[in-house]
């Protein structure tokens, strides 16, 4: 329970006390130990000196607060909560969640530790957890849908900076958005839950909170393919229609969406065809719709090539002038130019739309519009292009912070671009892991494209590589077909979008039937949570990733040796004894173990 005592916050049970909230502007700094606050029917308001009046209430772990600017123009750039070092950092493991899945993976590690993966002491947005390495309760912290504007960020704070001894917890809410006078915004509910539950539980229980304001009627995960990861931008249409020929009768058509990539567009900015492709695209849909498949397109709707594409005050100002140029879309005529680029998009037969980059804008220093708030300015980008492109096409956020998308798009990348390296596989599948519970509750998880080829799966000749090092993103050799088959396997028990991304045509037999398996396995219903996520050595990800609904149990042994696990009943509320496996490195299993 969350209580607001003597002008402090109070986190009930979880050790957490003396929280001071501050509000920060461009001009003045407020502390709420310092503001005479009054309370009537468990409201409780203040006035700030530059006019912003605050009403804030407590319902029991969840914080709401509004505000109305009952004074001159005000610019706010951030709110802050801080509570004092008061845990031991060697009683908790911490859940922390990156803003997109270009930042850090997401996942669980030790409170103030390193591991070959995640940093010392990273910021968790959206959503941060603290869970006992032995007794005591879990500690959830998370932004509650709708959101209003603001990214949300957890982080550690420690007393020491070796990052031993004690920590505190500072939960900071970014806003960068004027405030016009007698305007009036709210912050997104916090949540502040402790419990005894299982971790887990209480993330797929988050997840269930989300669902409740998901208003849109989710789509069915897509299985397709993607030009991008092998091609790059040398795609041309015809390598298209080749490659969904082969698939569509390898598959039984099946494998029905084929998305072009980058590459198509004469520029960054100038999303018309290059000489490669059809000037009228609705030529290069139609063939594919021939075939049975869905036409599907790779955008960046934010990135432009030069600061000379649209009226300058379209450009958004950025830190690095003349480096980088990014389309201002608080502007009135950027959004009508971003109107006229998907709904044209979607008259040329697109019907799955795989947007890009938007994160680029959060670079901006200002915009046009500065009132929207740091999300809310992605927020209305996913606005336009779901209103351009009707709710019968599938929409992928990519490069999208997750607060900004929900309730808008169809499906999130979670993870961060694969590559046919081994060091990048562990990456994603720890994000992909650490993300199950979003699955089928706020939209569909997308964990990038299932690829196969290596030396060992593929006619092509591959460089030798270099030395793998875990957790360096695309070192080592290429994959090898364990080290492929793992992958598709992990990629299976996400139940997300599976696409596909090498040149069919260049597959020997051992890729090729990798893929056949794939597609011969019944889709699972929902993600599979991995069990131990809480519970595997430090650094290592979840080795159990159990679809109770199924009964399919897939267990990974991720590391470098020979290891023997043991499958416990009571872990997979099984009716049978349990089993006892000898695990080669790098090996997989799936059992059906209903």
């Amino acid at each position: 329970m969350l209580l607001f005592k003597d002008n402090h916050f109070v986190f009930n049970g979880s050790g957490l006390q003396n929280g001071v909230m501050s509000f920060i502007f461009s001009d003045s700094h407020f502390e709420s130990d310092k503001l005479a606050w009054t309370e009537k029917g468990g409201i409780w308001t203040a006035m700030l000196t530059n006019g912003l009046l605050i009403n804030m209430q407590i319902d029991d772990e969840v914080l709401f607060i509004n505000f109305k600017n009952t004074g001159s123009c005000l610019f706010l750039k951030k709110i802050e909560l801080n509570f004092p070092a008061s845990l031991k950092t060697e009683d908790y493991l911490e859940y922390t969640h990156s803003r997109l899945f270009l930042e850090q993976a997401s996942g669980v590690k030790p409170v103030g530790t390193a591991t070959s993966i995640f940093e010392h002491n990273p910021p968790s947005y959206m959503l941060y957890m603290l869970s006992p390495r032995q007794n005591g309760n879990s500690l959830l912290f998370a932004a509650l849908p709708p959101n209003q504007g603001e990214f949300m960020v957890f982080q550690a704070v420690h007393e020491s900076t070796s990052m031993r001894g004690q920590f505190g917890l500072k939960v900071t809410a970014e806003e960068e958005r004027s405030i016009a006078p007698g305007a009036e915004f709210a912050l997104s509910r916090l949540l502040f839950q402790s419990s005894d539950k299982a971790p887990v539980l209480l993330l797929e229980e988050l997840g269930e909170r989300y669902e409740v304001f998901r208003k849109m009627e989710l789509k069915d995960v897509q299985l397709g393919w993607n030009s991008w990861d092998e091609f790059h931008c040398d795609v041309k249409p015809d390598d298209v229609y080749r490659i969904q020929k082969e698939l569509k009768d390898f598959s039984g058509g099946k494998i029905s969406t084929f998305v072009v990539d980058d590459g198509w567009q004469t520029a960054y900015g100038a999303w018309t065809a290059n000489p490669k492709f059809p000037q009228d695209l609705s030529e290069f849909c139609r063939k594919v719709s021939a075939e049975g498949g869905t036409a599907g397109i790779w955008t960046a709707p934010l990135c432009l090539a030069n600061g000379y594409m649209v009226p300058k005050e379209w450009v958004a100002t950025t830190p690095v002038p003349d480096r980088r140029w990014i389309l201002d879309i608080t502007h009135p005529g950027a959004q009508e130019h971003i109107r006229k680029i998907y709904s044209g998009l979607y008259k040329a037969g697109f019907r799955y739309f795989k947007v890009d980059f938007t994160n680029c804008i959060l670079e901006s220093e200002k915009l046009y519009d500065m009132s929207y708030g740091k999300a809310g300015v992605l927020r209305k980008l996913y606005q336009i292009i779901r209103e351009s492109i009707g709710q019968d096409s599938y929409f992928l956020g990519c490069c999208v912070p997750f607060e900004a998308a929900f309730g808008i798009v169809d499906a999130v990348r979670t993870t961060a671009d694969i590559q046919i390296f081994w060091s990048c596989v562990e990456i994603n599948m720890t994000s992909a892991s650490a993300r199950w519970w979003m699955h089928r509750r706020l939209w569909n998880n997308d964990s990038d494209f299932l690829v196969v080829r290596g030396p060992e799966t593929s006619r092509q000749n591959f460089p030798q590589g270099t030395p793998f090092v875990s957790g360096k993103y695309a070192s080592g050799p290429r994959l090898s077909q364990r080290e492929a088959m793992t992958l598709a396997l992990a990629i299976y028990m996400t139940n997300g979008d599976m696409m596909f991304s090498d040149n069919f045509s260049t597959l020997n037999e051992s890729g090729r039937k990798i893929l056949k398996d794939m597609l011969a396995l019944d889709p699972l219903k929902q993600a599979a949570c991995p069990v131990d996520l809480f519970s595997s050595p430090c650094g290592e990800l979840p080795s159990f990733w159990w679809d109770g609904e199924s009964g399919k149990l897939a267990v990974f042994n991720w590391s470098e040796d020979f290891r023997t696990v043991t499958i416990s009943p009571e872990k997979f509320n099984m009716k049978h004894s349990g089993i006892r496996l000898k695990l080669n490195r790098m090996k997989t299993a799936v059992f059906c173990l209903s």
